[in-house]
């Protein structure tokens, strides 16, 4: 029924705006029992989604991958979901664990709009499970790394722990440049 999905809608959006003020705790749990009682569909799951997020933020890495979980298999925020729960289990510590998650994420949405979030992330990963090769692979088939320096520097440091110095140096030189002209851009 539409009408009772917009209600829905406009409920979880007041619960979730309010998740940031005096009232969180009642909307956190009203959130969560939203969630519990509908969560076999896309609203459930995606108020599943807001509840990790709430929950990362917090620093409350197992709860927010519990939430995570139930919001699997959402059709049209995969890429998110795939996202948090890696970064999650980076605060769990469990970088092969999100490294895993991650490269499912590039392979399953390579036309994401978190392409360069993942990246990051990737690379941060596969270097804490010492597997830096995996970040350079995945850095090396993205074309746009050789102009983001954020993704330049992640390239050096995996570099870098790989042993190659002089790619790391030239990495991180590039990284300076680009950062440089980025910043100089901003300013004209």
């Amino acid at each position: 029924d539409r009408a009772a999905m917009g209600q829905h809608d406009q409920q979880i959006e007041e619960w979730a705006r309010a998740l940031t003020g005096k009232t969180a705790t009642n909307s956190y749990a009203s959130l969560s029992a939203f969630a519990m009682r509908h969560n076999s569909g896309d609203l459930g799951r995606r108020v599943a989604i807001a509840l990790g997020h709430y929950n990362y933020k917090k620093g409350s890495y197992a709860q927010a991958r519990n939430w995570l979980d139930r919001a699997s298999g959402d059709t049209l925020l995969g890429d998110y979901v795939l996202y948090w729960c890696a970064e999650a289990d980076m605060g769990l510590n469990n970088p092969t664990r999100a490294l895993e998650e991650l490269r499912t994420l590039r392979s399953d949405y390579p036309e994401s709009v978190i392409t360069e979030q993942t990246l990051e992330a990737l690379s941060k990963a596969a270097i804490e499970a010492s597997e830096p090769q995996i970040a350079l692979d995945a850095l090396t088939a993205y074309s746009q790394t050789d102009t983001k320096p954020n993704l330049l520097f992640a390239r050096a440091q995996a570099r870098e722990q790989s042993g190659n110095l002089i790619g790391a140096y030239t990495d991180y030189i590039a990284r300076s440049e680009e950062h440089t002209s980025e910043l100089q851009s901003h300013h004209d």
